[in-house]
């Protein structure tokens, strides 16, 4: 199942005395009363888990950076197009993501809606980054930010849907017998009629998971252990979080990311009956890399220890090389795909690579027997 990480903004009327707008282009409604609306951020309530660095499963004390801006600037190098910039809050964690439209977290903002402006609004999320705003660009219609990954951050961006939003308000006053104006999402005048800017994060890099698993039974006084593990991907590049929404990598050779486990002096012990699984630490067996066509490059450096009376020596570290390929279409952004590697002694050989968890796909099959 695709899993979506929704962001709720939402605007809450704010009793104070202004004058009534001068350019309504509806009817005459109480609600536009001229009382300032003011821009309340809101998170879903998500279930807490412990995470430092990693994939980004569910909200918790996660920083998010959102945006608004005026939808009618030509120009966000000029003027004062924008309402909240790289405003960040804090999403905490707490019940199951299902129940987002009744249960939300809300932090207030020091931020009012003007009346009359629409607002487009924007979100993104980076692991281990700063979020200040002189490390972002401003162009005439874009705001970017450069980005580096090890392997082990997640980057999401966000924005609404305003079609899905603006029906949603339309149907509800219909069935009570008014109108609704859809031109005026997102501003005073939608937010007054209860309309939230939904934003919805989705994931911007491939996550490649690994399974190893023994491909023939091996005596009980020999061991195979994998000491390595090491993913090639381009590392730069530039993250367009307000504007047309992308990861852009940059033009480089790629660079050999290593997952922080195993290593030589602590190794994944694989099991010595045919078809056990070795077991990885929690949360040690992901690898986040650009989305891309064609194959990555999977190094796995494996070797064999004896037991020699009550001691394992340890044997030389070889290293294998082979290609994570599907067997049709392009690693995506937001899939998880699990790379099963089979050992036979020293000679792993990749058998599977699966979409699981975050979509749904086809397998390939990559054997060197066959």
């Amino acid at each position: 199942m695709k899993k979506i990480l929704l962001f709720s903004l939402a605007v809450l009327a704010f009793a104070a005395s202004c004058q009534k707008p001068q350019n309504d282009l509806f009817e005459p409604d109480p609600l536009d009363d001229g009382t300032p609306v003011k821009v309340m951020l809101g998170t879903n309530v998500l279930n807490a888990t412990a995470k430092g660095s990693g994939p980004l499963e569910q909200f918790d004390n996660t920083v998010l950076s959102v945006f608004a801006i005026d939808h009618a600037s030509t120009n966000w190098t000029s003027g004062d197009p924008f309402l909240l910039k790289n405003y960040s809050v804090t999403a905490t964690g707490g019940s199951s993501a299902s129940s987002f439209e009744t249960d939300k977290y809300y932090f207030e903002t020091d931020k009012y809606y003007k009346d009359n402006v629409n607002y487009d609004f924007y979100g993104y999320y980076v692991d281990n980054i700063d979020h200040q705003e002189t490390n972002l660009k401003i162009d005439a219609q874009a705001v970017t930010l450069p980005v580096t990954i090890t392997g082990y951050e997640d980057i999401l961006l966000a924005t609404t849907d305003k079609g899905k939003d603006s029906q949603a308000a339309k149907n509800k006053a219909q069935d009570e017998g008014k109108t609704f104006n859809e031109n005026r999402v997102y501003s005073a005048y939608s937010a007054r009629r209860d309309v939230v800017p939904n934003l919805v994060f989705k994931h911007m890099l491939t996550r490649l998971d690994f399974v190893f698993k023994t491909g023939e039974d091996v005596n009980s006084n020999t061991r195979v252990e994998i000491v390595g593990i090491a993913v090639k991907s381009v590392i730069n590049g530039t993250l367009i979080v307000a504007g047309d929404q992308d990861l852009v990598p940059a033009t480089e050779a790629e660079t050999a990311l290593n997952l922080r486990y195993p290593t030589e002096t602590n190794f994944l012990e694989m099991p010595n009956t045919k078809d056990g699984v070795a077991i990885f630490g929690t949360n040690s067996n992901s690898i986040m890399v650009y989305p891309k066509a064609g194959s990555y490059e999977l190094t796995v450096k494996v070797r064999q220890s004896k037991k020699i009376g009550a001691d394992w020596t340890p044997g030389s570290v070889e290293t294998r090389t082979f290609p994570i390929a599907l067997t049709s279409g392009s690693f995506k952004a937001g899939n998880k795909y699990e790379v099963t590697v089979i050992t036979y002694g020293l000679e792993p050989v990749v058998v599977g690579v699966e979409l699981t968890d975050w979509a749904i796909g086809d397998n390939t099959i990559i054997d060197s027997d066959k």
